[in-house]
């Protein structure tokens, strides 16, 4: 099972917050031996944390700790992406630079009907130290928790909790354990997390956009979509929301089209998902987009920029779009515990743990050569 603990944060100066405006958290944390300024103050004891993000009337409740990096060695803390080396220098580089982890990787977890420590009690019932809005008006509120008894429960709790499962910060986290690999410090065997219940996790559609039909007319795609096992309803000039799996919203010329996948899904964790699905018989075979991580005529839209924004895509310049359900944390666990990875730009996890309002020092020299510019 992964092991976590409190730790001894760095937390960005309440001072510096004004909880009566929105507030922007520094972009930049250094401490590896230099001034700080003032932004930051030292708890004085190692803590768990409470964080709660309150986003367009989505609310989840979670605590920040310091995860062991040997669960992500020994495959208990899992993950779900394909990780590139390069990505992994650059992050390595920022720990070193920083002397320590300034943004918690976003880690989620089946409580399978085990009562949860009442971290949610414990919030509700004790004034935070931080509560702002960022940039996209998510409300972040942050607790320390200095109940010696809550605290202990929640390290009881997760000496039962097989496996974390990784939803944001893949390549901070293989940089924390080849940055360990590296320097073998006290601190770094740890990197920071923010832990939240899977049930309260909210994933948006990552939808796509074409720049061309491959040569094709709008009349020769849909009789291509039709050879595919895709059945396509006109449904008007206003965005339309797939409502299940298996269905999908394709816009081309201001016009919207229901696409319901009619064919046959095999049973594997990653070929069977909508998004696998889409790129398989549609944008590979009909649109010749092979490799969409590197084709320049595809773009990627997150879900919170919404179905007007994928149609305001076909106004400058993209000539069709498609727009997805979200995958769920039940297709996630099935592939990371597959051992899979789930094709680019699948999972969009909204809101965000900020970077740079706690801090997890790592001391030491920890020199790592700067980035190449990627």
């Amino acid at each position: 099972m992964p092991t976590i603990k409190p730790f001894r944060a760095l937390r960005l100066s309440p001072e510096r917050i004004n909880h009566s405006e929105q507030y922007t958290v520094p972009d930049r944390f250094t401490v590896s031996g230099k001034e700080t300024g003032g932004l930051y103050v030292a708890d004085p004891e190692e803590r768990y944390y409470i964080l709660r993000m309150i986003r367009e009337g989505h609310e989840q409740t979670g605590i920040i700790a310091c995860v062991a990096v040997e669960g992500y060695r020994n495959g208990t803390v899992k993950r779900h992406e394909l990780i590139r080396p390069a990505k992994v220098d650059l992050q390595m580089w920022l720990i070193g630079d920083a002397g320590g982890n300034t943004e918690p990787a976003l880690l989620a977890f089946e409580a399978e009907g085990k009562p949860v420590p009442p971290i949610g009690a414990y919030a509700d019932s004790h004034p935070p130290l931080y509560d702002f809005a960022g940039t996209d008006d998510t409300i972040h509120q942050l607790w320390a928790v200095e109940d010696a008894e809550l605290a202990a429960s929640l390290g009881r709790f997760f000496q039962t909790v097989d496996t974390l499962y990784i939803c944001d910060g893949h390549h901070r986290i293989a940089a924390s354990a080849a940055y360990d690999d590296r320097f073998r410090t006290a601190e770094s065997r740890w990197f920071m997390a923010a832990i939240f219940p899977a049930e309260e996790m909210l994933i948006l559609d990552f939808n796509r956009a074409v720049s061309d039909l491959n040569g094709l007319s709008k009349e020769e795609l849909l009789g291509k979509l039709a050879e595919e096992s895709f059945e396509a309803e006109c449904v008007g000039g206003a965005p339309y929301r797939p409502a299940e799996r298996g269905e999908y919203a394709m816009v081309i010329d201001d016009t919207w089209y229901r696409l319901r996948y009619t064919g046959t899904r095999v049973d594997d964790p990653v070929a069977s998902l909508d998004v696998s699905i889409l790129q398989n018989r549609i944008l590979g075979p009909i649109l010749g987009i092979d490799d969409p991580t590197h084709d320049e005529r595809i773009t990627f839209l997150r879900g919170m920029r919404g179905l007007a924004g994928l149609q305001a895509m076909t106004h400058r310049g993209m000539k069709v779009a498609f727009a997805l359900s979200p995958v769920t944390m039940k297709e996630i666990f099935a592939v990371a515990n597959a051992g899979l990875t789930m094709p680019p730009k699948s999972t969009c996890f909204e809101p965000k743990p900020v970077k740079n309002l706690l801090v997890h020092p790592i001391p030491g020299e920890g020199t790592v050569s700067g980035p190449k510019k990627y």
